[in-house]
């Protein structure tokens, strides 16, 4: 199967939302708010294509803090009927790469304890999981932060 990883460019919106459709169905961005988020300085996205189909795609986030210089993989989905062939490894080693070229210090991912198959994936590309427990803990700025945080699929 011959797969090319091609960087996100203005207008490959639809590759994104027909993906993430298949996948997470969470994607509520217009067509431009996600060309603004994904080519955005602090952001890069990259696209898996089976031909001209798009079949997955990671999203990484730019972090930079006083500890550390690196990039969050914020998302990755690759379409169910493609799974098993790879897909996520080479998306993983094209983050690493673009990551590493930008004299990252380190490259990390969250991912659901589980999303057995997400794990597998990043484990096979040499990623090793955190020693620590971590929970993480947000809030919904967009509602005021009025609703009750979501964690594990229960309202606390």
């Amino acid at each position: 199967m011959q797969i090319t990883i091609k960087e996100y460019k203005k207008g490959f919106s639809e590759h994104i939302k027909y993906i993430d459709r298949q996948t997470f169905n969470e994607c509520t961005k217009s067509d431009q708010q996600i060309d603004d988020t994904a080519l955005n300085y602090g952001n890069k996205v990259f696209i898996a294509f089976y031909g001209e189909k798009a079949v997955g795609f990671i999203s990484l986030l730019k972090a930079e803090t006083l500890n550390y210089s690196g990039y969050w993989i914020d998302l990755i989905a690759v379409l169910p009927q493609f799974r098993g062939y790879s897909i996520a490894g080479m998306l993983i080693k094209k983050a690493y790469e673009y990551s590493e070229s930008k004299n990252s210090e380190i490259l990390t991912a969250l991912i659901r304890i589980n999303n057995i198959p997400s794990r597998k994936a990043f484990e096979k590309e040499k990623f090793a999981p955190s020693e620590n427990d971590f929970k993480i803990y947000s809030k919904d700025i967009s509602r005021g932060g009025k609703d009750a945080v979501q964690t594990n699929g229960k309202n606390e």
